[in-house]
């Protein structure tokens, strides 16, 4: 019974498969120079992974606890560890492969689920995610954003089962699925946004119903949140860590905002203006085609309607947290949740439109699509060409790349961790690539904005600073700063970067 169940999901789900075959056999040739990438951030999650792997603690590389990133994505990776019995970055590619292939079959059984079905339709729409710049760039990084998508598509097939039969068992899924995307990553609690959205505008059901459901669902999604945040705060006293006042206008995040769609949907220029424009025109017709939904009361709990609603909430979060609290400009990274449900909620309509067409408008139109799809897969692709020419040549951009392979300085330090006298205090302006690639501990210089602190780095005893040449960090303080302040020491030159010893001056 049960191998004919496997047949017949293979037999109904063949071109999906093969879709998600060339997605891996992509990424494999993507991450074959150097494995998966590592960005600072991927450093945070990998030592926390191991130290719960080796040591049952939630520590960071600063053997701090973890607090400025949720603790699910790294919980989920010593699972796979301890599974595996393999460190993380080893088996971060074959991880990825796995997330991408799911993807990539979750969102097939999401559009089997839209109205107007059509079997080209969903080919087309899963070969753009399959051959997506976007995904390419995000599943080649050992990034909790991998997860994040993987556990929001899930999510949408629930919430539409809830949708259409008000099940408080499907709720309580929904509320735990976007609990987790909430400790994978913050902006997770969209979810939760997204489900709150829907049920209050739900059709044909009480306002004391309404309130009733939204109340569960935020009670059991916002506990996980609540079990985390209060972690943080027994541990370190602050919630999220610290956080800086956001200094980027509203417009210019959403000028970010339309760049990064010109750059998903490349047919477009992206000037200043326009991307403004743009990201203006694109949430206010997803926020048009849902309104009409909800108010036409036709197919609210589809798949359709659903995109759409998540895409307006996460753009309205994102552009929002980005205005008021400081950190990475809006790119791909920050957006890709929404880059499939936004394909869903702009293109569900060209199967209808061309079902209704007579003979002569639909060939028109057929060959307006064409030349379309033609261009946007052209941009794509060349955009994609030229991210495979860098990574097969150099490997994925970030520490794990050729010129961080090759660090003479890391690399020194590497074999010679005896260089670093004991008792000694360690900086540098990469202490997460100091831990990456020597397995050495070293502080983070301040902040310039961190007064206190730099105050109390000048006043202390001798110690190391690890300066490599390749980060330009403008919040960090500078050599130069340090040459006021401290007395030098020594000094030891390398190909890419330098160690200092500095003493506090008389």
């Amino acid at each position: 019974m049960f191998k004919k169940k496997i047949v017949s999901y293979l037999c109904a789900n063949a071109d999906a498969l093969v879709i998600s075959i060339f997605a891996v056999v992509c990424l494999v040739i993507f991450t074959g120079h150097n494995g998966i990438g590592i960005s600072p951030d991927s450093i945070a999650y990998i030592s926390t992974a191991r130290s719960i792997h080796e040591h049952w603690t939630m520590m960071d590389f600063n053997m701090k606890p973890l607090v400025a990133f949720p603790v699910f994505y790294p919980i989920f990776l010593s699972i796979v560890m301890f599974l595996t019995g393999s460190d993380i970055v080893q088996t971060g590619v074959v991880l990825n492969c796995i997330l991408l292939a799911s993807v990539v079959l979750v969102s097939s059984k999401l559009l089997d689920r839209f109205h107007l079905h059509s079997v080209w339709y969903k080919r087309i729409l899963l070969l753009f995610i399959a051959f997506s710049p976007a995904l390419t760039e995000v599943y080649s990084m050992l990034w909790s954003e991998t997860l994040l998508i993987l556990l929001s598509l899930i999510f949408f097939l629930f919430l539409e089962k809830y949708l259409k039969h008000s099940s408080v068992k499907n709720l309580v899924i929904c509320a735990v699925l976007a609990g987790l995307a909430t400790v994978t990553r913050y902006a997770g609690i969209t979810l939760t946004g997204t489900a709150g959205l829907m049920i209050l505008f739900a059709p044909h059901m009480e306002a004391r119903k309404k309130a009733g459901h939204i109340g569960l669902l935020s009670l059991i999604s916002f506990f996980i949140l609540f079990l985390n945040l209060i972690r943080n705060h027994v541990l370190v006293g602050s919630l999220t860590g610290p956080r800086q006042f956001g200094h980027t206008p509203l417009l210019e995040n959403i000028a970010y905002y339309g760049k990064t769609l010109s750059d998903w949907y490349p047919v477009f220029n992206q000037e200043h203006s326009t991307s403004i424009l743009i990201g203006l025109l694109v949430f206010t017709v997803v926020l048009l085609l849902f309104f009409y939904r909800t108010f036409k009361g036709k197919y609210y709990h589809g798949q359709e309607n659903i995109a759409a609603a998540f895409v307006m909430v996460y753009s309205v979060f994102i552009v929002g947290i980005s205005t008021l609290s400081h950190f990475e400009g809006i790119n791909n990274r920050l957006l890709v949740p929404i880059f499939i449900p936004s394909l869903f909620a702009l293109t569900f309509w060209l199967p209808g439109y061309f079902f209704g067409l007579r003979s002569a408008a639909k060939q028109a139109s057929m060959v307006l699509l064409l030349g379309f799809l033609l261009l946007f897969q052209y941009n794509a692709t060349a955009h994609l060409d030229e991210m495979y020419q860098d990574a097969v040549t150099y490997g994925v951009p970030g520490y794990a790349d050729d010129s961080w392979k090759k660090s003479e300085t890391a690399n020194f330090l590497a074999k010679h961790p005896e260089f670093l006298k004991k008792g000694i205090k360690v900086y540098s302006n990469a202490h997460d690539a100091v831990y990456f690639k020597t397995g050495l501990h070293a502080d983070e210089l301040p902040h310039h904005i961190d007064k206190v602190y730099q105050e109390k780095f000048y006043q202390e005893k001798a110690h190391y600073i690890i300066w490599f040449n390749s980060i330009d960090d403008p919040e960090l303080i500078h050599l130069s700063s340090m040459y006021k302040h401290r007395k030098l020491l020594e000094k030891y030159r390398f190909g890419d970067g330098w160690v200092f010893l500095f003493d506090r001056k008389p």
